[in-house]
């Protein structure tokens, strides 16, 4: 990791900025650039990657669908909740509700409410 670190990503800056002054129109200059996609070379183990994973989605800060994409895998529809400390609360961010399933209820958190909208069964 650190041959890649200290001489593999400088030599790649160096091609990003050659292809960028070489192959873009004067007009585009300020506004684009060539990047190298680098993440391969910098991916950590796969067990180390699980790991950060799960600490994300079990603080809530990525739902399922999040490491899927990180991982380029297709997302699954219903994937998109984020967990919260208690794992049985989970926040879906497109209808701005939240599932509380040892309760049996979805309930809505919008602008300081806290009404139950619907029970589940």
């Amino acid at each position: 990791m650190a041959y890649i670190k200290s001489v593999v990503l400088p030599m790649i800056s160096i091609l990003e900025k050659a292809f960028s002054d070489s192959m873009l129109l004067i007009a585009e200059k300020p506004n684009m650039e060539f990047k190298i996609d680098t993440n391969g070379l910098l991916r950590t183990s796969t067990k180390e990657r699980y790991d950060a994973y799960a600490v994300g989605i079990k603080s809530g800060f990525l739902s399922r669908n999040d490491v899927r994409r990180k991982e380029n895998m297709d997302v699954i529809e219903g994937l998109d909740l984020y967990s919260y400390s208690l794992a049985d609360v989970l926040y879906d961010p497109k209808s701005k509700t939240y599932q509380i399933f040892n309760k049996g209820e979805i309930a809505s958190f919008e602008k300081g409410g806290g009404e139950k909208s619907e029970t589940t069964n």
